[in-house]
């Protein structure tokens, strides 16, 4: 079974789960007695889950991470993505960040490294 977690990005840093709980910026909303969802008291404050897979240097790729493609696929050596949660499929996607072409045949960890995420500021 997959391990479940979570990092917060509070505006300023990312902060981890029970960080952001004791201090009162997330929390647990039981929906009944088998269900419950963490959700996010402050509209700056976010929640990114771990995807379940690790870069190619042994990272663990959150949703909103920036990756970067390596290899050589289709004759594209480089390419950047976004990582997103896709409700509909319920389960990680990519969305192109640069340099668009097939994504098909690229393994998820072992072709991507972890570049940054969307609170980096641009240099």
């Amino acid at each position: 079974m997959k391990q479940h977690k979570f990092r917060v990005w509070d505006g300023d840093e990312y902060l981890s789960l029970s960080q952001a709980m004791h201090q009162g910026l997330v929390g647990v909303q039981h929906n009944d007695a088998d269900s419950f969802e963490l959700e996010s008291y402050y509209e700056h404050v976010i929640l990114e889950q771990w995807t379940g897979v690790l870069d190619k240097n042994g990272k663990e790729i959150y949703g909103n991470d920036q990756v970067k493609y390596i290899g050589n696929l289709h004759g594209v050596e480089r390419c950047s993505y976004k990582i997103i949660w896709q409700p509909k499929k319920a389960g990680f996607g990519m969305i192109q960040l640069k340099w668009p072409y097939n994504k098909k045949g690229m393994q998820p960890g072992k072709h991507f490294e972890v570049i940054g995420n969307i609170h980096d500021k641009e240099e």
